[in-house]
């Protein structure tokens, strides 16, 4: 275990002991106050140094352990909302990328946050709107709704009007490995005649369950708000036609293929430029971060259900 997540680990104890001291400083300070009021608020009083001296005490006192416990919280929310996986002890060597992550990129969601784990518990749920959620938020989508889950109709069944900027949610499963790389970087474009029977592009599906007949690595899973531009429909007796070419690209953006079963749709993009923003989830066999840091355990000691 790394030095980072033993001393996540202690923040409890830290907090707990910051907590101890302030609750100490503040009481002996209402006694002193109590007792010489006139040093604490700068009224004429007595002229004694030792009193004044502890008084700017307890002041400095009081106001390192608040900048303690600031910073201390900021790190929490550093490890929760700028989360980064942690390749150890998974059976191959892996190398994170030492450039920029791609402005592309919102954030990583460590795994046990997915809707898959909801408790259903007070505080743990899933989205209460369930299948007719309207929130297009692409942390939420993971989140709050369960694998299977397909955030919006078929591309074909949405009403225009209600889809003004023509941007449509996208999965997309690979490898971890793969999948650090997009996000310090952008996607590629598969042009291997076996993997693009829709032709040249990227290809996802319209939830993540859809990607598990279709993808070709897997670990890790991608959530990414589209711009769809022009869309080519694809019928299922023709989607042969198009396999490893690019006919499509001179006409339109984006090849959509309606599936005899509509939850197993798939699109592919021409471009990476058409993928606006993703976020990604790295399956818990490959990222080993969220158990040496204890997140998955962190609210085990909630006793009421309520915090």
């Amino acid at each position: 275990m790394s030095f980072q997540s033993t001393f996540y680990r202690s923040l409890i104890y830290f907090h707990a002991i910051i907590a101890i001291a302030e609750f100490l400083l503040t009481f002996t300070l209402i006694i002193a106050v109590l007792h010489n009021s006139e040093i604490f608020f700068k009224i004429t009083g007595p002229d004694d140094e030792d009193w004044n001296l502890i008084a700017e005490g307890y002041r400095i006192a009081i106001w390192i352990l608040f900048l303690i416990a600031c910073l201390l919280d900021y790190y929490h929310y550093r490890v929760w909302w700028h989360y980064k996986p942690q390749f150890t002890d998974i059976g191959f060597f892996f190398e994170m990328p030492t450039t920029p992550l791609s402005r592309k990129h919102k954030r990583y969601i460590p795994y046990h946050l997915l809707g898959d784990h909801r408790t259903e518990s007070f505080g743990d749920r899933t989205c209460s709107a369930g299948v007719h959620c309207k929130n297009r938020q692409l942390e939420h989508i993971f989140i709050f709704h369960f694998r299977g889950y397909n955030p919006q109709r078929r591309y074909f069944d949405i009403i225009r009007a209600d889809n003004p900027k023509n941007l449509y949610i996208g999965f997309h499963q690979t490898d971890p490995a793969s999948a650090v790389l997009i996000a310090h970087s952008d996607f590629r474009i598969s042009t291997g005649s076996r993997s693009t029977m829709l032709g040249h592009g990227i290809y996802f599906a319209r939830s993540r369950e859809g990607t598990e007949k279709k993808a070709n690595r897997r670990g890790a899973f991608i959530c990414a708000e589209i711009n769809m531009g022009r869309v080519f429909y694809i019928r299922s007796h023709k989607r042969s036609v198009y396999s490893g070419k690019k006919t499509w690209w001179s006409t339109h953006d984006t090849a959509y293929y309606c599936h005899r079963d509509p939850k197993f749709d798939e699109f592919c993009v021409k471009s990476p430029n058409q993928i606006l923003r993703w976020i990604i989830v790295i399956e818990k066999q490959f990222d080993k971060k969220v158990e040496n840091y204890g997140l998955d355990t962190e609210f085990d000691d909630t006793k009421c259900g309520c915090f």
